[in-house]
């Protein structure tokens, strides 16, 4: 049986046409599969890498940690009070200059952003500190005091932190509670005094707990 097409100079069996068509589609279906696959495929490593994501991560950046603490001793810095005793102090400001309108929750404050303390304060010049934060660009810096046998609620940031360990002992934790894409499971981890910078991935449900005596971290924002 033939099929007369218009505009073709020839006419072609239908069984020929009908082949080809079939073939056409079994080729389409196919590629759409193979496609499937190949997400499927992408989208497994995607889960597996997610899982295997550290939580802190060590950067490449060490300083000379008794060189900072010896400027901080000599430096007049006004610590801000927290409900259990703990204490922090800014680094960085958001152009008035103040020691404690960075530290705190920013949750009530929905029209004050991290990034808005990006401005370091003329007592951190020329200092160790100062370094650091322009080493990392980073934004909210501070320095915060973790009292001995406190601990923080279980709570999310909206952005990566940096942490570097000032003084410290073996019982002060970072707790990973829940498990989640990211989390595949419970987690802790203790940051030493070893002059490096950890970024930590605090986008995820997290606490800190001082099990032991005061501890002191820099904080700092990741942009």
């Amino acid at each position: 049986m033939y099929l007369q097409s218009h505009g073709l100079k020839h006419a072609r069996p239908v069984s020929s046409m009908l082949w080809k068509i079939s073939y056409r589609y079994s080729c389409i279906c196919h590629n759409s599969i193979q496609n499937q696959r190949w997400k499927t495929v992408h989208f497994t490593v995607w889960i597996v890498r997610a899982l295997k994501m550290s939580l802190i991560d060590r950067t490449n950046h060490k300083y000379d940690l008794e060189q900072l603490k010896w400027e901080l001793s000599n430096l007049n810095i006004s610590w801000q009070p927290d409900a259990d005793g703990s204490l922090q102090t800014a680094l960085q400001h958001r152009g008035d200059c103040s020691f404690h309108d960075a530290c705190g929750s920013l949750k009530d404050r929905p029209d004050v952003s991290e990034r808005d303390f990006s401005q370091l304060l003329p007592l951190y010049e020329g200092t160790i500190l100062s370094q650091i934060i322009k080493d990392f660009n980073a934004v909210r810096s501070r320095l915060m005091r973790k009292n001995m046998h406190t601990t923080y609620s279980v709570h999310k940031d909206k952005a990566k932190r940096y942490h570097m360990a000032i003084d410290t002992h073996e019982h002060a934790y970072f707790i990973f509670p829940k498990k989640g894409l990211i989390q595949d499971r419970k987690e802790i981890f203790h940051i030493p005094a070893d002059g490096y910078v950890y970024e930590v991935n605090t986008t995820v449900a997290h606490t800190v707990a001082n099990c032991g005596p005061d501890r002191t971290h820099l904080v700092m924002v990741k942009k």
